[in-house]
Formats: C-alpha cells, structure tokens, sequence
C-alpha cells in the first residue's frame, strides 16, 4: 500500500508539475500576446471651444446664453480614443483583442496628458472658437456642424502657438522595437515646426535606425522641410537610410500638397484630380519629398484617398460624391475626422490586416460615419469631470463605427470590404524605369470598367434590365434630382458649373450687395445637339436653391426680332433684383441672326455681361446681379462654335469679328458640352452606357407595367425583349438625341402590358421621324412587316 501511495503521489506529482508548466507556457503566451508593444503618440493637439445655441434667438453668437463645449482634438483625441478601444475590447468578448496588447505613453508634444488630465504646453492655449447649426437633415436626431470659424486665440496677446516643451531625458531610457508603432501628428501648433524647439536627438531617436513601424500624418509645410531635414542629420550619427524611410507610412492630404504648390483641380472629376497628383508627384520639385516614401496615403478629405506604392497608382473614391462635395473648408465641419481615420486604420493594422486598400477604406468608412454624427458635443461640467465627459461620448460614437459586420469581420480576419467607396488601379503607360511613366491624361473610369470583365453592350444591357445601382457602386456619378451624368468630361464640367453657381448665390453679397464687382452678372453658355437636353442639366442644379434665392426665365432669340423686346427683357431683369431674387436667364439660340446678320444678338450682352447695366434709348440702366445661360443652336460643342471664326476672318467683311463673338466669348465664365446619347466619334466607346441610363429612365416614367418587384435589396426587374434592348442600344443616332428616344416610347402601346416587345412599337412612318427603322432591325434579320406595323 505504501509502494502504491508513493506512486500515487509520484503521479499526481508529476500532473501537477505538468499542469503548472502548460499554465506557465499559456501565461507566457498570454504575456507575449498582452506586451505586443506600445502605441507612441508624438505631436500637436488644439482646445477647441464649441459655442452652440441650443435655441438660437438672436444673430449675435456671443452672449450668456450660448452653450460653450470644449473638445481636446489632435493627438489627444487619438489617445481617447485607443484608450477607449482597449478597454472596450477589454470588457467585450464580440471585440478581437487589437489593441489590448499595447501599451500607449503619454503624448509627447505641446499638450502632454498626466494623471488623465490634460496639460498644455507653457500658458498659451491654442483656442479655436468655433460657431455651430444644428443640421435638421437627419431625422432622427439634430446635427451640429461648424458653420463659421472665428479663428485662433492664445492667453497672450500675440497670437503665438505653444512651443515644444520636451525633455531631452524623457527619451534616454526609452528604446523602440519591432512591434511598437508610432504615430506624429503634426496640425500646424508647433511640432515639427521649422523654427520649433524639436531637438536633433528626437529626430535621430525616431527615424534613424529605428526599426518600428511609423505613421506620418503632416499638416502644413513646415513638416516637408521637417522630413527633408532628416536626411541631413548633422550630429555624426548615421543618416536615415531607405530601409529606415521604407517603414515609415506617410499619411497627407490633397488639400495639403496644394499648399505645397502642388496643381491639383478639386472637385471636378477623380479621374483629374489624380492625374494632377501623378503629374505634380513626378514633376514639382515640391514633391521631392514625397517620392521618398515608399508606402504614402493621400486622403481627399473624406471622400477618397490615392495610394502609392511604388510605381503603382490606386485610386479609392466614394462613387456618387466629389472630392469635398460633403464638407468644406469653411462650411458644414466637422471636427475630429483625421483623428478617426488615423485610429480605424491604425486598427486594421494592428488587427492583421495587410491590405492597404481595404485598410484605407475602412479608415474612410469610419470618417464618413463621423461626419454623419457631426460635432462631438459632450454634457457641459466642470473642468476635474470633462475629460470624463468626453470619453463617454467618444465610448458611444466607437460603439456606433463598430456595427455588428464589423465586428464580425475582423474577428473572423476577414477582408474589409467597403459599400460606400471603390477602387482602380491608375492606367500607366511605358515600362522604362529610368523614365517616368505617362499618364493617360484622358483615361476614364467609366470605359475601364466596362471593358474589364465584360463588352460595353452587355454591361448596358444590365443596367436596362437589372437597374444601374450595382454599376454605380464601381463608377464615379453625378447626381443632381433628376440628373445623372456618368461621362467624365460632363461631370467635371457640371461641377465646375455648380462651384460657381454655388459661390455666386450662397456667398454674402447675395444679402448685402456691398461687391461692385459681385453685382456683376455671370455668363455660361451651353452646347449640343438637339434633344440632348442643354437646359436640363442646368435647371436641376438650380433646384437646390430655394426660390426665395433665385427667380427663372426664359428667352428665345429666334422667336424675337426687334431689340426693344430684349431691352423688356433686361428691364424684367432688374425688376427681379428688386424684388430680393437673383434672375436666372436662358438665353435660347443665342446664336441665331438678327435678319441677315449672322450672330446679331451678341453684341447686346456685352455691357451687360460686362458691367451690369443695359441701354434704352442712349440711357444706362442697372442690371444687377444675374445668371446668364447662354444656350447655342448652330454648333454642337463649344470648340466649334469657337473655331468657326478661322473660316469667318478669312472672308473680307471679317463677320466674325464685326459681330463681336470674340468679345462675347471673353466675358463668359465657363461652358459645358452636352454629350446626349449619340455616338460621337470612333473613339466614343461609352455612348451605349450613357443611352442605358436614359433608356431605363424612360421606360420607368411611361412604361411602369413593365417592371416586376423582386426584393427589397434588388432594383426593379426591366421585361424587355433582349434582342430589341441591344437594337436599342447599339443603333448609331437617334435623329433628335434623347428627345427622340422619349419619343418612340411615349407613342409606343404601353397600356397594360408586362413586357416592351417589338409588337408595341409605334408605326414605320412614326419610327422615321426619330429613328431609320431599317436600320433598327435589319442587322439582325427582322422583317418590317412582322416587327414594325405599317401606316
């Protein structure tokens, strides 16, 4: 018995020694798992003041009643924000453990956090004062956005930023491995300024020979200069070399390549708002240190971001929305969304996740979602408890980002996969490495992608009969009420339209009228062949103002004949001025003759055009403000319109000239070209998509019957017979563009049927007026008095 107690006890001996070294293998584990590293938070911060009238009953923003909110931002709001994240993932088993493993020092920049309190450097507070309006677009909630900015303020006099107040032993025991992560956030407040009191030793500590991973996020052009000065370490340590440069991942913006005297077009079109980026990337000398880096972000505010990574260009764009078409510098801001994005990305990151492009849309995604919640207001308290009051917000808002999908993806190391933004790859041409790879300046998004995986007919074809809305998810898509352009030279034009429409009659002289050169009418003029629609694409921008704002009207040159009915026009003009109104003017063929004198009219918009005012009888009167449109009948395009002056001022009498179409052409403030549904010329290859879109849009408006519902989550299902649909789309005109195609349907037999068939189509003769009927069908073996009943 006591042999076997000894080896009962051997036994249980050796179990237990075997259990407490399993549990010292998993703690150890457990440990590595839990000491991934540390997050170093480097950089500046800003005291935000929120005034808010919470009942706003007077203009004056500055009384005893506005509701002031106070939010630290900058690098402070990406500490809250970690630190709000680990210890939700702390006390939720839905969260994969990302950043439990790290731990995050305190900030070291102009604002340092001690004891959860948040200390700015020396007495200067670097203040912004910031004027909010609830947004009543969300209907479930009041959404508060800065609308006005008053500026920066210091507790002294001057307006100085804070400096860098930094201690050369902080960083004596602090040593930097593999798994750490470092993050310098640079607004503008000092670090990383030129002149700031940033010593070589934390430049050589952070960059040189320091192998953890680096984010990058500058903001102003002191933080270029800060990075080329990098390079030229003078304190005989070793210089950063590219491996060094290779692991940092440099994050900018478009707006601040811009200030670094980068051209860059804004909110026209991606396809040229990347183009500018390649071009300027390559060849301004302002770039120089971009090219430096091998893995670099560059946000387009919060719609978009392009990613390089070597040669390789990748474009990511939210589809329906232009680069700042949600939020503005001055109007409609929000603050705290690069703050988000840094920390959703930095979260894809830390969670395993190695691509870039998911990554950034993720970041993107969060931004957005920011932007949709608006202001971070917390409840007003007392100072000791604000920083409380702060990260419950912040709690709530993360657990909003974080939706079940998710959460659900990355605990499942799934791929991020966005719904709100798409990528391309950026079209290059050459292969030579010793030479810079041209860009097709005119490449488009829209004939890339329908010439990927499928021919431009059948893409069509789904769009007709399945609806556009999955095509739209993968291409950019101007959408303004009843407008939808998808070509890109039409979308770059109609928001250039709509810029200036938008400064014109949003900015303040529309209420005090103070601008002598404000009060001056705008011109555009408008070209394309007939039935393509050219006023209206401009009466649906228009109707995103009130008409307490503006007041329409209509002339028709060629339905005129004496220049006193214009005069009356221009006196109805100014009469609409009076009244408070801006007047919106269509002027119909502008182009066409007074008699026998070719372009007769134009010379009779010069003064007003060009000085708002007109003349009755040899007096002048005041026009005031006004928008001109300007809508040509005798050339398609405007290129034409203008180079059929070569032919005139070859002739003696010079008609051109002596009409004054030169100085016409000068006063005006822009034009757009309207494509229509019509192939233009061999190199059109998109003609048939655009024809799709306004096809559906027809048969949805007269032909309802034909349309079956299948989901909630699917369009509308179109019954049209295929072979007729392609007959549809691939016809080379339609005699008066899409006029002509509304047309055909509107007098096709569409009472109560189920599908749109050959058999319902309106008579041969009907046919002809808008369309040769041969040519409809017999490409594909169609007999006319089976398909097409005659007269």
């Amino acid at each position: 018995m006591q042999i076997k107690k000894t080896v009962s006890q051997i036994a249980e001996a050796n179990a237990a020694t075997e259990k407490a070294a399993t549990e010292k293998k998993v703690e150890k584990r457990m440990s590595v798992k839990k000491n991934n590293g540390k997050i170093y938070l480097f950089g500046d911060t800003m005291k935000s003041h929120y005034l808010l009238k919470e009942e706003p009953t007077s203009s004056d923003i500055y009384t005893d009643k506005a509701c002031v909110h106070k939010l630290y931002t900058g690098t402070t709001l990406i500490y809250n924000y970690l630190t709000i994240l680990k210890e939700i993932e702390k006390n939720s088993s839905d969260f994969k453990k990302v950043f439990s493993g790290y731990d995050i020092p305190n900030i070291i920049g102009p604002c340092l956090i001690e004891n959860n309190k948040i200390i700015l450097a020396k007495k200067d507070e670097a203040t912004s004062f910031l004027t909010l309006e609830y947004d009543e677009k969300s209907k479930n909630s009041k959404i508060a956005r800065i609308t006005e900015r008053s500026g920066y303020r210091c507790t002294e006099n001057s307006i100085t930023r804070p400096e860098i107040v930094l201690n050369d032993n902080d960083l004596d025991n602090v040593t930097f491995n593999e798994n750490d992560v470092i993050i310098i956030n640079n607004k503008g407040l000092g670090f990383g300024q030129k002149n700031g009191n940033l010593t070589v030793k934390l430049l050589t500590k952070l960059f040189v020979n320091n192998k953890a991973k680096k984010l990058l996020m500058p903001s102003n052009q002191h933080f270029y200069d800060y990075i080329n000065g990098i390079t030229n370490l003078k304190d005989g340590t070793t210089p950063i070399t590219q491996e060094d440069l290779d692991r940092i991942t440099f994050i900018t913006t478009l707006d601040d390549c811009r200030s670094n005297k980068m051209i860059i077009s804004i909110q026209r079109s991606w396809e040229e708002s990347v183009t500018d980026f390649y071009n300027a990337y390559y060849c301004s000398h302002y770039a120089e240190n971009l090219r430096k880096f091998k893995n670099l972000i560059v946000y387009a505010r919060q719609e978009g971001a392009i990613i390089v990574n070597g040669p390789e260009f990748k474009l990511i764009f939210a589809p329906e929305l232009s680069e700042g078409a949600t939020m503005r510098r001055d109007e409609n801001f929000v603050e705290g969304i690069p703050e988000t994005t840094i920390v959703a990305y930095l979260y894809a990151l830390c969670a395993g996740s190695t691509d870039t492009v998911s990554n950034v849309k993720f970041a993107l995604d969060m931004g957005m979602e920011h932007f949709k919640l608006g202001a971070i207001l917390p409840k007003r308290t007392d100072d000791k408890d604000y920083n409380t009051e702060v990260k419950t917000v912040l709690k709530e808002r993360v657990e909003k980002y974080f939706d079940k999908k998710v959460v659900n993806c990355f605990q499942n190391n799934k791929q991020y996969i966005s719904e709100n933004f798409s990528d391309v790859v950026v079209p290059l041409l050459g292969n030579d490495k010793q030479q810079q790879k041209a860009l097709e300046t005119d490449w488009s998004i829209l004939t890339k992608r329908s010439s990927n995986d499928e021919t431009t007919a059948d893409a069509a074809v789904k769009i007709v009969v399945d609806g556009p809305k999955d095509f739209f998810k993968t291409i950019p898509v101007l959408k303004i009420k009843d407008l939808t352009a998808i070509d890109r030279k039409e979308i770059e034009r109609f928001n250039t339209i709509k810029i200036l429409f938008d400064e014109y009659i949003n900015s303040p002289h529309g209420e005090k009228q103070t601008n002598v050169k404000k009060m001056k009418p705008i011109s555009i003029a408008v070209f394309g062949p007939p039935g393509s629609g050219k006023s209206f694409g401009i009466k649906q921008i228009l109707k995103e103002y009130s008409n307490e704002r503006i007041e329409n009207k209509e002339v028709n040159l060629a339905q005129i004949s004496d220049v006193s009915e214009l005069n009356n026009s221009f006196a109805d003009i100014a009469d609409i001025n009076i009244r408070g109104k801006i007047p919106v003017v269509f002027f119909d063929e502008f182009d066409s003759s007074i008699g026998e004198e070719k372009w007769g009219w134009l010379k009779y918009f010069l003064a007003p055009m060009q000085d708002g005012q007109y003349v009755v009888n040899g007096n002048i009167r005041p026009l005031g403000q006004a928008i001109f449109i300007f809508a040509g009948a005798t050339k398609n395009t405007f290129k034409d319109f203008k180079e059929q002056g070569v032919f005139y001022a070859k002739s003696e009498k010079n008609e051109f000239i002596s009409a004054k179409v030169p100085d016409f052409l000068s006063r005006l403030k822009g034009y757009i070209d309207i494509i229509g549904i019509n192939k233009i010329d061999s190199n059109d290859s998109s003609y048939m998509l655009r024809r799709a879109v306004i096809l559906r849009d027809l048969l949805a408006r007269y032909m309802e019957s034909i349309f079956t519902f299948i989901d909630v989550e699917s369009e509308k299902k179109c019954n049209i017979e295929e072979e007729l649909l392609r007959d549809l789309l691939e016809i080379q005109e339609f005699k008066y563009g899409s006029r002509s195609l509304q047309q055909i349907i509107s007098m096709s037999h569409c009472r109560d049927i189920r599908s749109f068939v050959p058999s319902v189509l309106p008579s041969r003769d009907q046919l002809n007026l808008h369309v040769d009927s041969e040519q409809l069908f017999k490409k594909k073996g169609r007999s006319d008095t089976k398909f097409v009943p005659k007269t």
